[in-house]
This record gives C-alpha cells, structure tokens and sequence, in this order.
C-alpha cells in the first residue's frame, strides 16, 4: 500500500538530510510545530525513511540518520534536497504571496465553509504557518466587497454576492 503525506513529510525529510543534525526544537521551530504534530511527523517520516536508504534516529538532543542502503540514498539524495530547497518556506515575501493567493482560490473556489485546519492540511503546513497569509488574503478579498465570514466551530465562508465572488475569482 502507498502512503501519500502532505508536502511537509516530504520537506522535513529534506531537511533532515539537508543539515545532517538537527535538534528537536530547531525542527519544530523551521516547521512550526506543535509537539504533538512533531510527535505525528517523526512516526510518518518513521513509515518512509526506507524508501529513501535511510534510517532516522530521533532522541531528546537531536535527530540524525545512517544510510541503510547506499546505492538507494545516492539515487534519492538530489531529489530530496531540491525537493527541499526548492519548497522550502521560510516566511519570505514571496512565499507568503504564493500562499495568500492559494487560500483566496480555495476560498473563492468553495461554496460553504471550510475549516482552518482543512485548508492547513491541503497546503500541507500548519495553522500557525498560513496564519499570516490568510489574514493577507482576508484584506485581499475584502478589497472586492467580500466579506470573510468566521464562525466558530463551522470555519470561515465567504459572503458576497455571486456576481462579485465570480469577479473576484477571475482576478486571482
């Protein structure tokens, strides 16, 4: 059975690879993770060390890996390392634009509600993570006469029009 994770799994094996040593909190911190997500991640990079010749040691100081199969790390190793540079999210402007315009395509893109944790969980990061690009995306919608409607426990909906949403939707 193939087991599909988010773009983060992916990242963070980047990562890992990329800075041969790291220690727990320097992860969850490039991450923003919450120790129970960084508890989730490690059992998930755990499942796919072994498709990437790799075994990953975790303790409280520090998590390293050994190559466990030299001929499949040396095939991967390139790959995930520009896997990794290449999405890697450290907050830029740009990254945060990218983001910004995603959120706003989902949202304009989904009729009803649609939870934080849903939309953190399709572009693969954390809550905190598109915290700020969705507040960007809010200003950016609401600069059309959209209103982003938050209710607790339901998720965030947008309230316009239908003539307006579709407007909105061809500018992004």
């Amino acid at each position: 059975m193939t087991n599909l994770y988010s773009l983060r799994i992916y990242q963070e094996i980047g990562y890992l690879i990329s800075n041969k040593r790291v220690r727990p909190a320097e992860f969850i911190h490039h991450f923003s993770l919450s120790q129970y997500e960084f508890a989730q991640d490690l059992e998930k990079i755990e499942v796919l060390q072994s498709n990437y010749g790799l075994k990953i040691q975790a303790d409280r100081d520090q998590i390293t890996f050994s190559i466990v199969d030299a001929a499949l790390f040396n095939d991967t190793y390139r790959s995930l390392c520009g896997f990794y540079e290449q999405y890697n999210f450290r907050g830029d402007f740009h990254d945060k634009m990218l983001l910004q315009f995603e959120i706003c395509e989902m949202l304009l893109g989904t009729e009803g509600f649609i939870q934080i944790d849903t939309i953190a969980e399709l572009l693969g990061y954390s809550r905190s993570i598109i915290r700020a690009p969705l507040k960007l995306a809010r200003e950016f919608i609401s600069s059309y006469n959209i209103q982003i409607e938050n209710i607790p426990h339901h998720g965030i909906r947008l309230q316009a029009q239908e003539l307006a949403a579709a407007g909105g939707l061809q500018l992004v």
